[in-house]
């Protein structure tokens, strides 16, 4: 009888589950006035890593209750972060299989445009419900971003190599 073996360590989802509540907190963390704009997209870093090395364990499912909880933390429109994670995950699944990414720093170009396409989508949603937003620092985020991506990229993936023994 042929069994089908699963091609994530048992470990990783430990790991997973983790470093996604960890990026929720330093999503939701305080920050000064002046640095409120600066504030990488952490949430959405992590899920793009574990949507590109977890072979199908994290996904658009994932980044859609997510979001969710993030709008309930937040006390956003519920729906809002949901749908602006789940769009940029959407897209950087269909990009990453139609050119076959790997290295971080492809992975890095794609996650500007994902981040940007999560930012575009929250614009479009605050401009409807209080207006246009006409605060240019909204859109520092992509570039923040893009400057933590190496250290979150090397971070996830030396605790994802310690914690299941093996490098993806």
């Amino acid at each position: 009888m042929m069994y089908l073996q699963r091609t994530e360590p048992t470990g990783s989802i430990g790991l997973i589950i983790i470093s996604l509540v960890l990026a929720v907190i330093l999503t939701l963390l305080p920050l000064p006035e002046w640095a409120i704009w600066l504030r990488p997209a952490w949430l959405l870093m992590v899920l793009l890593y574990w949507t590109f090395s977890s072979q199908g364990m994290v996904g658009m499912g994932s980044a859609w209750f997510l979001g969710i909880c993030l709008d309930v933390l937040n006390g956003t429109l519920l729906g809002e972060h949901a749908l602006a994670l789940t769009l940029a995950v959407f897209v950087a699944i269909k990009l990453q299989n139609s050119l076959r990414l790997s290295t971080w720093l492809s992975q890095g170009i794609l996650l500007v445009g994902c981040v940007f396409i999560y930012q575009l989508i929250l614009f479009c949603v605050q401009g409807f419900i209080a207006g246009p937003l006409v605060n240019w620092r909204f859109w520092l985020v992509p570039l923040t971003s893009m400057l933590f991506w190496p250290w979150i990229y090397f971070i996830l993936r030396d605790c994802q190599y310690r914690w299941t023994g093996s490098r993806s």
